[in-house]
């Protein structure tokens, strides 16, 4: 709703190769555990990487802590 979709788009895009290249390295070593580590690898870089952009771009802070109270 800002016009930002690009940058999504781009991590999110980034992110799926990102996982598939994790994978293609942990999965022949730890199989099933090394799916889920190298899933969870990618998804935690994504949310990292959507909230600097939030905050760069937008200035809104995506802290799930309540400011002043």
């Amino acid at each position: 709703m800002t016009g930002h979709q690009d940058f999504a788009a781009r991590v999110y895009g980034l992110s799926a190769l990102g996982n598939v290249a994790i994978n293609l390295f942990l999965i022949p070593r730890y199989g099933i555990a090394g799916a889920a580590i190298g899933t969870t690898i990618a998804v935690v870089a994504t949310n990292i990487a959507l909230v600097v952009i939030a905050k760069r771009t937008l200035g809104i802070n995506t802290s799930f802590r309540w400011i002043g109270g």
